[in-house]
């Protein structure tokens, strides 16, 4: 799995040094994000099991857990 992080997080910095001759940078980044987007929204279909909350779980959620969630 390290030596798959290692040739995408590498393979990355040369598609973008060859891309970039052709691509404006915008361009560029707009495409990375939506491939990434299709990608996650695969992964959320296919990958796991929606589980719904119920009211008395938000309920019982911890005030720590409820401050962890917050970016203030």
């Amino acid at each position: 799995m390290l030596l798959a992080l290692a040739l995408l997080w590498g393979g990355s910095f040369l598609f973008n040094a060859v891309a970039l001759r052709d691509l404006p940078p915008l361009t560029l980044v707009w495409l990375r994000v939506a491939l990434a987007a299709a990608t996650l929204l695969v992964v959320l279909r296919c990958g796991f099991r929606r589980k719904s909350a119920t009211v008395s779980d938000l309920m019982s959620a911890s005030d720590s857990e409820m401050k962890s969630a917050i970016p203030i």
